[in-house]
């Protein structure tokens, strides 16, 4: 009987042990103090990323620049599904730096040049989605 139990407790560790290892585990690079600004020049054109600082705004690429794009009033960025959505869907997400990313500490001569937030006046009501 002892020996039932300790194969069949070997046998369910073996199965968890195995199990974990299937499990894609999501590893990227946060740099604490950035914002996760993607350096858009190598990014296609109408690309989004997460502020990591600021769950209101994302980053979108217009060109070779990033834009600071605020969501409608009531709505957080969700990275995954790369849009806004309602403060009561929203989910938090690790922070993961873009591959390409401009340094925020880099210059301030590109910090004042234009990150330039643009907010649309939102209305009662206003949908999520950007």
């Amino acid at each position: 009987m002892k020996i039932v139990l300790v194969l069949l407790f070997a046998l369910l560790g073996y199965i968890s042990v195995a199990s974990a290892a299937c499990i894609p585990k999501v590893v990227c690079k946060f740099t604490s103090g950035q914002s996760g600004k993607p350096d858009c020049s190598k990014y296609s054109n109408g690309s989004k990323f997460r502020n990591l600082n600021d769950p209101v705004h994302y980053w979108q690429c217009d060109g070779s620049a990033a834009v600071s794009v605020l969501c409608p009033a009531g709505c957080f960025y969700q990275g995954k599904l790369e849009s806004c959505v309602s403060v009561d869907d929203w989910i938090w997400e690790p922070g993961c730096d873009p591959q390409f990313m401009i340094d925020d500490n880099a210059s301030s001569a590109s910090a004042s040049s234009g990150s330039g937030a643009s907010s649309a006046p939102s209305s009662p009501g206003t949908a999520c989605s950007n």
